[in-house]
C-alpha cells in the first residue's frame, strides 16, 4: 500500500509462509523504497525477524485493527504531518499510457482467428490490465484513508465493487471472443 505525502510511505505485508526464505529480498526492496525516498514499514508475521526499524512484528492470531493501529503510530512516528482529509478521487487517468506492449501484439491461439479478433482480444486484454491496475490503487487509496485517517470503508467497498465488476465484464467478454475457437 502506497500512501502520499510529502515523503511517500509504502506499507507491505509479509506473511510467514510465503517470507520465511525471503529475508535477503525484503531486505533489498526495503533499501531501494528508502532510496527511491519512500518510508518503508513492513509488516512482518511472527516468527519473521524484522527487516528495518521501521517494522511492525505482530502475531498470526493479533486482530488486524490492532497491527492497523501499530502502523498507524508507526506513520505517525516517521512523518512530520499526516493527510487526515481523504484525498479528492483522481479520476481517470490522464496523459498516455505507457507503451509496455506494441499495438501489433500477437494473441496466442490455439485455432484460427481473424485480425479483427485478435485486435479485439488485445485491446480487451490491455483494457482488463489497466483496470486491474486502476482497482489496485483505488482500493490503496481508500484503504490508506480508512487506516490512517479512520474514514468509513463504505465508499471504498462500494468503489472495489464497481472496480471488480468492470474486470469481470472484461473477462467475460474475452471469454466469448475465446470459446469461438
Amino acid at each position: 500500500m502506497l500512501l502520499p505525502g510529502s515523503t511517500p510511505v509504502a506499507v507491505e505485508y509479509d506473511g510467514a509462509y510465503w517470507h520465511q526464505n525471503a529475508f535477503q529480498r525484503d531486505q533489498e526492496k526495503a533499501a531501494d523504497l528508502t532510496a527511491s525516498g519512500h518510508i518503508a514499514i513492513r509488516i512482518r508475521e511472527q516468527p519473521l525477524p524484522a527487516v528495518t526499524p521501521n517494522d511492525v512484528v505482530c502475531a498470526p492470531d493479533q486482530p488486524a485493527e490492532a497491527v492497523a493501529k501499530q502502523v498507524y503510530r508507526k506513520i505517525l512516528d516517521l512523518t512530520d504531518t499526516v493527510a487526515c482529509q481523504p484525498r479528492e478521487d483522481p479520476g481517470p487517468a490522464e496523459g498516455r499510457q505507457l507503451a509496455l506492449f506494441p499495438d501489433t501484439t500477437e494473441i496466442a491461439s490455439c485455432g484460427e482467428r481473424s485480425a479483427a479478433e485478435s485486435l479485439a482480444l488485445g485491446v480487451l486484454m490491455k483494457e482488463m490490465l489497466i483496470q486491474a491496475h486502476t482497482t489496485e490503487v483505488n482500493s490503496d487509496r481508500a484503504l490508506g484513508e480508512h487506516l490512517v485517517c479512520d474514514l468509513p470503508f463504505d465508499h471504498a467497498h462500494m468503489q472495489l465493487r464497481q472496480d471488480t465488476a468492470g474486470i469481470r465484464s472484461l473477462a467475460s467478454a474475452i471469454r466469448r471472443l475465446t470459446d469461438r475457437h
